[in-house]
């Protein structure tokens, strides 16, 4: 819970992973959380979620923000301009903005000898030792490092929710209806009843009030689902890998609106395979011009052709370089054309 001058009611900071699907999200409620189903069906907005591990990437600049910043201005200032880049996510996004405000009126996160300041800092050594050793992430080694630096060791409150209620399965019977109306069928009981497909969904909810605190949730959280941290090799930020504990890339930059690692290197790979093609297309193409040009010039009859022999093959060149343009040739198709006036180099 955390309160905020010249705001009346109190703010409530929770960060959301379902266990089952694995995806996360980061909620700020005027209440706190509650086993009354009822109100916990009509209490969030349509929430945002996200693959395990990407709220901590993102946090991974806030707290990098937080190490540099020379003042509590500029710790905020900084950080409203790091997280409006993620206008996919605009609901976590104010969620995080009002969160980190919070925080910083609690904490002077620019004072370096702060407990709160040097909590991020140890936990940053940490995560690096993480990614050096893949042994030292378990919540063992975590728990060494919080309780060294009086940070609570992360609890959650389980919530099960079925968020399906709103398919209907059919008619309603006379006895249903009456039970329904009357209020003498549970809650969960009457959905469950009339819904097709039940999906009940688990979800744990991890209240937050302190960057250290959060920080130290979402490493629980990844460590829990036995997952890694990397270094992403295009943007050097940490990520989480989805699959495979060797990833390289990061997806991360995506919910910034941004081209994803991933796929970034991918392009940037096959494009400079296709400029090496290109040079070599190009060498090749010089080569038949200044061959034909030759044998247009050519004193021996056997290997001369004419100018209008000539015309028609330039032509061809300039017809398959403008057809792989528009996308309707493919470099290789253009290649085997070339190939073709060449006797034994290509054979």
């Amino acid at each position: 819970m955390t309160d905020i001058k010249g705001i009346s009611e109190p703010l409530y900071f929770y960060y959301r992973i379902n266990t089952v699907t694995k995806m996360e999200t980061f909620i700020l409620r005027g209440k706190p959380i509650t086993d009354d189903l009822e109100e916990m069906y009509y209490c969030f907005p349509s929430d945002i979620e996200m693959p395990l591990g990407t709220i901590f990437s993102i946090i991974g600049g806030v707290t990098e923000n937080i190490l540099l910043s020379i003042s509590m201005e500029d710790t905020l200032k900084r950080n409203e301009e790091y997280l409006e880049k993620f206008e996919q996510i605009e609901n976590i996004e104010l969620s995080l903005q009002a969160f980190l405000l919070c925080a910083s009126l609690n904490a002077d996160y620019s004072d370096i000898n702060s407990k709160e300041n040097i909590a991020i800092y140890n936990l940053n050594r940490f995560i690096s030792e993480c990614v050096a050793n893949y042994n030292y992430a378990t919540n063992d080694y975590l728990e060494k490092v919080i309780l060294a630096n009086s940070i609570p060791f992360p609890k959650f409150d389980r919530i099960i929710v079925d968020y399906s209620y709103l398919k209907r399965k059919g008619e309603y019977s006379d006895e249903d209806m009456k039970n329904f109306l009357d209020n003498k069928m549970p809650f969960q009981k009457q959905w469950s009843e009339w819904v097709d497909g039940l999906n009940i969904e688990k979800y744990e909810y991890y209240s937050v009030d302190t960057v250290s605190g959060f920080l130290a949730t979402l490493l629980k959280v990844i460590f829990d689902n036995r997952k890694v941290i990397n270094i992403c090799e295009n943007c050097c930020c940490y990520f989480v890998p989805l699959k495979r504990s060797d990833e390289k890339y990061c997806v991360t930059n995506k919910y910034a609106g941004e081209q994803d690692c991933k796929m970034a290197v991918r392009i940037e790979k096959q494009r400079n395979r296709l400029s090496l093609k290109q040079s070599h297309i190009d060498k090749m193409e010089r080569s038949v011009r200044s061959m034909l040009y030759y044998r247009v010039n050519s004193a021996l009859p056997r290997n001369q052709i004419s100018q209008k022999e000539y015309g028609k093959i330039c032509e061809e060149i300039h017809s398959y370089k403008k057809r792989i343009e528009e996308g309707l040739c493919s470099i290789e198709e253009y290649e085997l054309f070339l190939k073709k006036f060449f006797k034994r180099k290509y054979k």
